[in-house]
């Protein structure tokens, strides 16, 4: 398993160094080329825990769909985002990505040395639908069909399966 650490801090860094569009929204195509692994990935767990006054999840995923990159099918990674729930104590980060258990997203990862990050903090995923056939991208308001995607994808950067 995987094991990584992200503070969603990564976005502004990102921000700065990967092309956007003139909204401040990263284009697919800024996503596609910023990420080292695009994954079809379904959350199988999801724990939250207080490390130095701050609260943090942990997601795990499982692949069940790899479009680009090293990550394989049915192999297991843990995302691990500043929020959640301790006790009482709720710590939220506006934009933060909130991934719920059992449900799919295609995820854009950088991932270097085994350390797994989302590449655009809150605009790294799509969530499926209740079908689980499409995808929809809340930040551009759109829906996709995975098909759709992945020949997107394939059209914007050669090294996708």
């Amino acid at each position: 398993m995987i094991k990584i650490a992200l503070a969603l801090n990564l976005l502004f860094l990102f921000s700065n160094v990967f092309p956007m569009s003139s909204s401040s929204t990263p284009t697919l195509e800024s996503l596609s080329k910023a990420s080292s692994d695009i994954v079809v990935a379904e959350v199988t767990a999801t724990k939250s825990f207080e490390e130095k006054n701050s609260i943090y999840t942990n997601y795990d995923f499982v692949v069940l769909k790899t479009i680009k990159g090293t990550l394989k099918n049915e192999e297991h990674f843990d995302l691990t985002l500043f929020g959640g729930r301790q006790g009482k104590m709720v710590s939220i980060r506006p934009g933060s990505p909130c991934f719920l258990n059992k449900k799919r997203y295609i995820l854009f990862l950088l991932n270097a040395k085994k350390k797994v990050n989302l590449s655009y903090g809150q605009f790294s995923y799509f969530s499926a639908t209740k079908d689980n056939t499409t995808f929809f991208d809340s930040t551009r308001r759109a829906e996709f069909s995975l098909e759709e995607l992945v020949k997107t994808i394939s059209k914007l950067d050669g090294q996708t399966k």
